[in-house]
C-alpha cells in the first residue's frame, strides 16, 4: 500500500482515498481481508530473502548466503526467512546445519507448514524415519486444519468431474471458515452439476450475501 502523488492515473489501482494497494493477484485482493502495516526492517529482511534466493536458483550460493544473512539481520523474526536460509544448506546437503535452522524457524511459528514438510523430507536423507514420519504427520493434520487446503481439494475434485467428492471438500471448507464467499460460491457450482437445484440456490444466496457484506 503506497501513497499516490496527485497527478498520477488512479485508474489503474485499488484505492482508498489518498494511497494504492497493489498486489501480485490483485483480483484476489478484498479490503476486508486482515492487514497490518508491517515495519522498515521487516520490508529489508523480505527483500533481502527474495534475492538471496533469486542467487541460490542460480547456484551462487556465496551470494545467496551473504543476502539471507543480511536479511536475518534486518529481522530474526520471520520463519519464511529462516526456511529459506536452511534451504540454501540443504542445497549443499549440510544436513545437520539445516535441521537446527528449520527448528529456529519452526520455534518462532510453530504453524509453519511449510517447515514441517521441509524438515519431514530433511530427516529422511538422515535417515531418521521416526521424526520423519512425525513431520509428515504433523504437517498433514495442519494441511487437513486448513480451510484453504479444502478449498483447493474441493476445486480439483470439481475440475476433474468428481461432484461428489468436490462437495465433501468444500463442506469442510466451509466448517472451517463460514465467511469465504469462494467457498459458497463452488459450492453451489457443484449442487447445479448435482442437479440440486434449490441447494445451488440457496448457496448462491448465501455467496451474494457475503459479497455484498465486503462491499
Amino acid at each position: 500500500k503506497i501513497p499516490l502523488p496527485r497527478n498520477i492515473n488512479k485508474a489503474y489501482f485499488t484505492l482508498t482515498p489518498d494511497d494504492a494497494v497493489i498486489d501480485l493477484e490483485m483480483n484476489l485482493y478484498k479490503s476486508t481481508y486482515p492487514q497490518k502495516t508491517i515495519s522498515d526492517d521487516v520490508i529489508l529482511a523480505k527483500f533481502y530473502s527474495n534475492r538471496g534466493m533469486e542467487y541460490a536458483a542460480e547456484g551462487e550460493y556465496d551470494k545467496a548466503f551473504l543476502y539471507l544473512r543480511k536479511a536475518l539481520q534486518e529481522n530474526d523474526q520471520q520463519s519464511a526467512i529462516w526456511n529459506n536460509f536452511a534451504s540454501l544448506y540443504r542445497r549443499k546437503e549440510l544436513f545437520h546445519e539445516t535441521e537446527i535452522i528449520y527448528l529456529q524457524g519452526l520455534k518462532l511459528n510453530p504453524d509453519d507448514l511449510t517447515i514441517m514438510n521441509n524438515l519431514s523430507g530433511v530427516y529422511h536423507k538422515m535417515g531418521n524415519k521416526k521424526q520423519a514420519l512425525i513431520y509428515n504427520n504433523l504437517a498433514k493434520h495442519y494441511r487437513q486444519a486448513n480451510p484453504y487446503y479444502q478449498y483447493l481439494l474441493a476445486h480439483s475434485a470439481y475440475d476433474s468431474g468428481d461432484y461428489k467428492e468436490a462437495l465433501v471438500y468444500v463442506k469442510r471448507a466451509i466448517e472451517r471458515e463460514k465467511k469465504e464467499p469462494r467457498f459458497y460460491q463452488l459450492t453451489a457450482n457443484i449442487y447445479e452439476k448435482l442437479g440440486e437445484l434449490k441447494a445451488g440456490e440457496a448457496m448462491n444466496k448465501k455467496y451474494q450475501a457475503l459479497l455484498t457484506r465486503e462491499h
